[in-house]
C-alpha cells in the first residue's frame, strides 16, 4: 500500500522544527505531538521520510511516544490505529499515524493515555483520525508551570522545571 502523498512535505518541515527548536526541547520537560502522516509500515529504502528516522531523530531529544512506551507496543505494531484511511470506514484502510512524544520526566506524569473510538469520531463523520488523549499530572511539575505555544507548532509546549 502506498504512502499518503503528503509524507515527503511533512517529514522535511518536522526536522526542520526539531532543529530549530532543539535547544526549547532540550532544555525543559517537552511535548511533540500531532499528526506525523507516517508509520515504519511504508518504510523503503533510501527514503528521507521514514518513520524510524523521525523516531530516532526525537530519541536524540530525549523525546518518546508515549503510546508506544505505555502500551508496549513496536512502531508499526501498533494494535490501535488512529487513521480510518480514504473511505473512513472502520474494516477499510486503518494506521498509526498520530502521535504523542514526551520526555521521561513527563511520561513518569501520565495519568492515563486513550485512544478515541472509531464510532464517535469516524463513524460521525466528524474527522478521519481519531485522537490520543494522554492525561498528565502537571501537580508533579512542581509550582511553576510555564507553557509556551510556538507559532506554526501543533501540540508543542513544556513543563517548567523547578
Amino acid at each position: 500500500m502506498p504512502a499518503p502523498a503528503s509524507i515527503a512535505s511533512t517529514s522535511s518541515v518536522r526536522c526542520g522544527a526539531l532543529s530549530k527548536y532543539k535547544s526549547f526541547l532540550t532544555e525543559r520537560a517537552s511535548i511533540v505531538a500531532g499528526d506525523f502522516n507516517n508509520n515504519v509500515f511504508w518504510h523503503r529504502p533510501g527514503w528521507r521520510s521514514n518513520h524510524a528516522n523521525a523516531v530516532a531523530s526525537l530519541a536524540k531529544l530525549g523525546l518518546v511516544s508515549a503510546y508506544h512506551e505505555l502500551r508496549g507496543e513496536t512502531q508499526g505494531g501498533e494494535s490501535v490505529p488512529t487513521l480510518y484511511w480514504r473511505d473512513r470506514k472502520k474494516d477499510g484502510p486503518c494506521y498509526h499515524i498520530d502521535y504523542i512524544f514526551l520526555t521521561a520526566q513527563l511520561l513518569a506524569q501520565v495519568s492515563e493515555l486513550s485512544i478515541g473510538s472509531y464510532e464517535d469520531w469516524c463513524g460521525s463523520g466528524l474527522s478521519d483520525h481519531v485522537p490520543i488523549v494522554l492525561d498528565l499530572d502537571l501537580n508533579l511539575c512542581g509550582p511553576r508551570l510555564s507553557q509556551s505555544i510556538l507559532p506554526g507548532s501543533v501540540g508543542l509546549g513544556a513543563c517548567g522545571q523547578s
